[in-house]
């Protein structure tokens, strides 16, 4: 029983957690707590000693942290090439002027010289000044890249690398990433509510629990609902009038929902 119950469960719950993740970015927090409550139950059975377990805990809890550790490393970028905003930003990375070339002039001119890439700082340039809010959000389209204003988007959700726009007829294809979004967008407008949503929300016309998290509808020719997680319902209920600001508890950055 042991044995099949070894040679069961965890490949069942890890191959479930990667289709979870493949699909819907996401890994429920349960197949994580099941990975460890099976694990604590059947190392004595199939003979772990105490500092044989005790090890294999220590080892799990230092590649967790190290995955931590990997969100503060600024992604690197292509040099040698003019690039857009939304790609030169990086994903959720701060601009530094001072690191910005200086323009030629006279004889020292070169027009031929590409200008370097804006490189994204440690930490998302922390303490440094917040980038005025991008007016406009590019979109693909069969005949090129659209920008649409970011008075009409209604929501915004993550695609692998990229994100759908819904501007509350349709979802457009957009190049930056959800947390580059989440960078770009005024905060005083939109706001993350889910680790695979932001929304806008001016727009959001109905609210209501759902599971251990809520949803939300927003507005427009063809509405829809977005998913808004546990530990995001606080801060939403206040933005939209429902709670006293001072009574919103904010969760720790990445957490899951």
């Amino acid at each position: 029983m042991t044995a099949f119950l070894v040679l069961t469960l965890f490949p069942s719950l890890v191959i479930l957690a990667g289709v979870n993740d493949l699909f819907t970015m996401r890994i429920p927090n349960w197949i994580s707590l099941a990975l460890f409550a099976g694990f604590v139950v059947m190392a004595p059975m199939v003979g772990l000693g105490l500092e044989e377990g005790a090890m294999h805990l220590l080892t799990g809890g230092l590649v967790l942290a190290a995955g931590f550790l990997l969100f503060l490393v600024p992604e690197p970028r292509t040099r040698g090439r003019s690039l857009p905003r939304w790609e030169a930003a990086g994903d959720g990375a701060a601009f530094d002027p001072a690191e910005q070339p200086m323009p030629e002039t006279g004889a020292q001119a070169r027009p031929s010289a590409a200008p370097q890439a804006q490189r994204p700082l440690p930490l998302r340039g922390l303490g440094l000044p917040r980038v005025a809010p991008a007016p406009r959000i590019p979109v693909e389209a069969a005949d090129g890249i659209h920008f649409i204003d970011v008075a009409e988007v209604r929501s915004i959700r993550a695609d692998a690398h990229y994100t759908q726009v819904h501007d509350g007829s349709r979802e457009r294809m957009c190049a930056w990433s959800i947390s580059q979004a989440e960078t770009q967008l005024d905060p005083a407008i939109f706001l993350r509510v889910h680790r695979s949503h932001i929304i806008a929300t001016p727009h959001v016309t109905l609210m209501r629990k759902e599971g251990d998290g809520a949803v939300v509808e927003l507005d427009g020719p063809a509405p829809h609902m977005v998913p808004v997680s546990r530990a995001r319902i606080a801060e939403l209920r206040a933005r939209l009038g429902l709670l006293p600001r001072h009574h919103v508890s904010y969760p720790p950055e990445g957490q899951s929902a």
